[in-house]
């Protein structure tokens, strides 16, 4: 295979919970309150992990707990941004996409400072 795909998904369980879920090629997966896939991984785990609001549900571990999905995106391409800068084979750009029962929303991010979504 000339490319890769790694992908992560997130979102909420149908009570409520945050849920995070990384795939590799051949179909295994790892579930976490914050996960990375890639090369890349070990940078952006512990970006995340400093940017992701934290609450402590009961007795339980302190899981990530977002406003809204704008703040989620932000500390995603925080991350993403501060791995571009440190590794070359992150890329350019990142893919994102918001999926809603009211469609999907997908969207290209540039991952070099001042540039804005590209197409």
């Amino acid at each position: 295979f000339p490319f890769f795909a790694q992908p992560v998904v997130a979102g909420l369980d149908a009570d409520g919970r945050g849920r995070a879920y990384a795939f590799d090629s051949v179909g295994s997966f790892s579930e976490g309150a914050a996960v990375a896939a890639g090369a890349a991984s070990q940078l952006l785990l512990p970006v995340l992990d400093e940017l992701a609001p934290r609450r402590h549900p009961g007795h339980g571990p302190a899981v990530p707990r977002f406003a809204d999905a704008a703040s989620a995106k932000a500390a995603a391409l925080a991350a993403f941004r501060a791995a571009a800068r440190r590794d070359v084979t992150v890329g350019d750009a990142v893919d994102l996409a918001l999926v809603t029962c009211d469609g999907v929303v997908r969207e290209r991010c540039s991952l070099r400072e001042g540039e804005d979504a590209v197409a």
